[in-house]
C-alpha cells in the first residue's frame, strides 16, 4: 500500500508563531509504526509542495486549528481523485462532525 502523510500549512506565513513553534513528530511516528512491507512518504508543507498528481492508496492529514482550512482543501482535492481519506489530529477531534464532512475517517 503507498501511503501519503500530509502536514498542511496555510499559504501565509506567521513569523511570530514559526518563531516559537517546534516541528510536531506526528507523522514520523505513524510512519515508523507502519508496517515495512508498506510504501510511506511524509510532506510538510512548510518545505514541499503536495504533488496531487501522484498516485496514492491512502492519504492521511494531520491538523489543528490554524491549518484546518488547508487540511480540508488538500482532502477534498484527493477525495475528488477517488483517494481515500483520513484526517487526524487537535482540530478533527475536537470537531469531528466538520473533518467528516472532508474525509472518508
Amino acid at each position: 500500500m503507498k501511503i501519503l502523510l500530509v502536514m498542511p500549512h496555510p499559504p501565509t506565513k506567521r513569523k511570530l508563531f514559526y518563531r516559537f513553534s517546534y516541528p510536531s513528530l506526528t507523522l514520523q511516528q505513524i510512519a515508523g509504526i507502519t508496517p515495512r512491507h508498506h510504501s510511506v512518504k511524509i510532506v510538510d508543507e512548510r518545505y514541499e509542495d503536495i504533488n496531487f498528481n501522484e498516485y496514492f492508496d491512502i492519504v492521511g492529514i494531520t491538523s489543528l486549528t490554524y491549518n484546518a482550512l488547508r487540511a480540508y482543501e488538500v482532502a477534498d482535492e484527493f477525495r475528488r481523485r477517488g483517494i481515500p481519506v483520513v484526517i487526524g489530529g487537535y482540530h478533527a477531534s475536537t470537531v469531528p462532525h466538520e473533518a467528516k464532512q472532508h474525509a472518508d475517517a
